[in-house]
């Protein structure tokens, strides 16, 4: 077992669609596969917004304890980013794919589904979308207990049959999860299909802590639906979601543990969405928000994608306005 002293690092993600030679490698590879659904290729799902640099700010206002941050790339970075802080490592997709015939990738889940593979990384370590921002002082405790088991945030939600996007790709998931883990508790899973509103568990869509040990085992468990994930250079339908995988069968084998804690806030990016008043507003009042994570995630396809880019970053910067030494 894990004490609290464990260390912890984070991993981040990180795309820029502008930069060129993504760009030249995007459309080569999309033209061979033509029936790559438009929810896999807009533009909102590889913008990065800027968002890199508010989420570092928020980590380092408000996580002391990270020993390292590693940010995942194809091989290009911000232009902004200090390379040179201390405790900063980038990680290409070379350096984790075994198999560079799915490269490159434009597939955020096979990313996600071997970031056990980064050399060095802590054993509990957290994992965090660059649209995901800390808004609280954070302790380790947080994550992780003192029997070093690492804490999962779940939600519960519906969801309707017109995201059937959606839909389809978390039932396959749930799925390969009660075929392979047949005795694990029922009630964290959807409801019957039939129903036209479906009561869902999951992961919550914001910084989860993993347990890497659990996800080693848990890929040699699932090993032909991950390397399934792994060889897809688009999202797709029916696609396994892997890092639900993982969280689910760390839960199951006892190296995680489930928490419901209402304290974080998921909002998708649309020209309409009334909630960024209210954020404007709050952050004017009291300088920061009331939520232990926030999740700036996209609507994607949005046909509004470049109305609200600037109004975000503003949002951002009036929340965490200090740089920090990720910056140049």
């Amino acid at each position: 077992m894990l004490a609290l002293d464990t260390p912890i690092d984070i991993v981040y993600t990180f795309v820029d669609n502008k930069n060129p030679k993504w760009q030249k490698e995007f459309k080569k590879t999309l033209a061979q596969y033509p029936d790559t659904p438009i929810w896999a290729t807009c533009d909102a799902r590889f913008d990065p917004h800027n968002d890199l640099r508010y989420s570092l700010r928020s980590l380092q206002k408000y996580v002391p304890f990270i020993r390292n941050v590693y940010i995942i790339t194809d091989g290009h970075v911000p232009e902004w980013l200090n390379q040179d802080a201390d405790n900063l490592h980038i990680v290409t997709h070379k350096e984790i794919f075994e198999n560079d015939g799915t490269l490159p990738t434009f597939n955020s889940v096979a990313i996600e589904s071997i970031l056990l593979r980064i050399k060095s990384l802590s054993n509990v370590f957290l994992y965090a979308n660059d649209d995901t921002f800390f808004c609280s002082p954070c302790k380790k405790e947080d994550f992780v207990d003192s029997n070093g088991h690492v804490k999962i945030r779940l939600t519960k939600s519906t969801h309707s049959h017109s995201r059937t996007d959606w839909a389809n790709t978390w039932h396959a998931t749930c799925r390969i999860i009660n075929q392979k883990l047949g005795n694990f508790p029922a009630d964290y899973f959807p409801a019957p299909e039939d129903q036209e509103e479906r009561l869902f568990c999951s992961p919550d869509h914001i910084i989860q802590p993993y347990n890497k040990q659990s996800m080693e085992i848990a890929f040699t468990t699932f090993r032909n639906e991950i390397e399934s994930v792994i060889t897809s250079q688009f999202r797709k339908e029916k696609m396994y979601i892997t890092p639900v995988i993982y969280q689910f069968y760390s839960m199951w084998n006892k190296s995680a543990v489930p928490i419901w804690l209402q304290d974080s806030l998921t909002i998708f990016r649309t020209s309409s969405n009334p909630i960024f008043e209210r954020l404007k507003e709050e952050i004017q009042r009291t300088g920061k928000l009331s939520y232990f994570f926030l999740c700036l995630n996209d609507a994607i396809p949005d046909p509004n994608h470049d109305t609200w880019v600037e109004d975000v970053e503003n949002l951002l910067g009036s929340l965490f306005p200090e740089p920090s030494k990720y910056e140049k």
